[in-house]
């Protein structure tokens, strides 16, 4: 299973031998829910790495990845904040992963530069990323 989710996102000899080295519970996560933004590119290096880093991070810290996204996904601060600001899944991973203190401060403080935007994907992880 594992090698198959590698030949269908190819990574550097580093980066296969990190997400290789995370435990089977974090891998299978991974496998299940990563999901870049384009198929079919010729290195997914960058992307593979840093999302596994989160979710060893989030699995270290004493939750699995998927118990905690389907908390924050049900919880009625998101469900507030992603119905005036929606985003697609992939935003919303990046969101649930980051810790708890960036999470907060984005439902408080983001604000994008237009209201009524059909996806606000963009906006909130850049948003993310300056936490």
């Amino acid at each position: 299973e594992a090698e198959a989710f590698l030949q269908r996102y190819p990574v550097e000899a580093r980066v296969r031998d990190f997400f290789l080295s995370a435990p089977p519970e974090v891998q299978r996560q991974i496998m299940s829910d990563f999901r870049p933004r384009q198929e079919g590119e010729a290195d997914y290096s960058g992307l593979l790495m840093s999302y596994t880093r989160r979710c060893m991070a989030l699995a270290q810290a004493g939750g699995g990845a998927e118990s905690n996204t389907e908390v924050i996904r049900a919880s009625p601060e998101w469900r507030a904040f992603v119905q005036r600001y929606p985003v697609d899944d992939r935003a919303f991973d990046y969101f649930a992963l980051s810790p708890p203190h960036v999470r907060s401060r984005v439902l408080a403080e983001f604000r994008p530069n237009h209201e009524g935007e059909a996806d606000y994907s963009r906006p909130l992880t850049a948003f993310v990323k300056k936490c």
